[in-house]
């Protein structure tokens, strides 16, 4: 099984529509040709978004000036009820069946399965040091730090800041709900298939409505220095903190076949796949 992540709808160089090896004025002007349906044989969709607007226009522009501008990333819609597209491959990954990062729960900065990172609560950047000082995301007066006070935050969904994919990726960006990841994996909707792509073992979701796939590779989980379950176990990151303020909830899955969801603690490196909104 092969799939493509992360590609630019120009593969030569991106801003390139006329394919002359070089984003200049013409690119710009056949972009905004496309637009009032002037153009011709080109591929003006340079967000590969699958239309051509302003917003490619905008990016021309800004590669243009020598702007930087933000990578695409491939993305799929699987018919959903909520409605959300899923990107095709994991964050900090370039290929469908690569890990990418192992991010813990509200933290932003990502390790490579080889990286040396610890991942615990004595490096969490949301507690004191322990699990009973949270200075953020918390519902317990019993998981909060005294100084901040008597009452807790109350804040049980990442904000912006705090979410991997929006970090990483750009505002149009973000880690699913809860319930997307049970909408993805409802047996209503999708099916799910163990399989082997490339070398690396996971779970294949597919849609029962349009018959498009996204493939989550078993990239295990991290925790202090050690990756475990790598090749038999998937962790994947939702944006909900879980009953405990301690925990966060993810969508958890393994070489048995089964999918289910867990309250894991924030400080584990988990694997983050991202969506965004048609």
């Amino acid at each position: 099984i092969a799939m493509l992540c992360c590609l630019q709808p120009n593969a030569a160089l991106r801003g390139d529509v006329n394919g002359d090896n070089n984003v200049d004025v013409s690119d710009i002007n056949i972009v905004i040709n496309e637009i009032l349906g002037k153009g011709g044989t080109y591929n003006a969709d340079v967000n590969g978004d699958g239309t051509t607007d302003v917003s490619d226009i905008n990016i021309v522009i800004n590669i243009v000036l020598g702007k930087d501008v933000p990578e695409t990333h491939e993305y799929v819609d699987l018919g959903l009820p909520g409605g959300v597209l899923w990107a095709t491959c994991n964050v900090g990954a370039e290929k469908p069946e690569d890990y990418g990062l192992y991010f813990a729960w509200g933290e932003t900065t990502g390790y490579a399965k080889d990286e040396e990172h610890k991942f615990s609560w004595s490096n969490y950047k949301y507690c004191n040091g322990s699990a009973e000082k949270m200075t953020k995301y918390s519902t317990s007066t019993a998981f909060w730090h005294p100084a901040l006070g008597t009452s807790p935050d109350g804040i049980t969904v990442l904000e912006d800041m705090d979410d991997a994919a929006t970090a990483n990726w750009g505002d149009e960006w973000r880690m699913p709900s809860l319930q997307e990841v049970r909408d993805l994996t409802n047996t209503g909707y999708t099916t799910t298939e163990w399989v082997t792509v490339n070398g690396d073992s996971g779970r294949m979701i597919t849609s029962k409505s349009n018959g498009k796939s996204i493939f989550l590779p078993a990239a295990g989980s991290r925790y202090d220095s050690k990756l475990s379950n790598e090749g038999y176990d998937g962790s994947y990151w939702t944006r909900d903190l879980g009953l405990s303020s301690l925990r966060g909830s993810s969508l958890e899955f393994d070489d048995s076949g089964i999918v289910y969801f867990e309250l894991t603690s924030r400080s584990v490196g988990q694997s983050v796949r991202a969506v965004r909104a048609k």
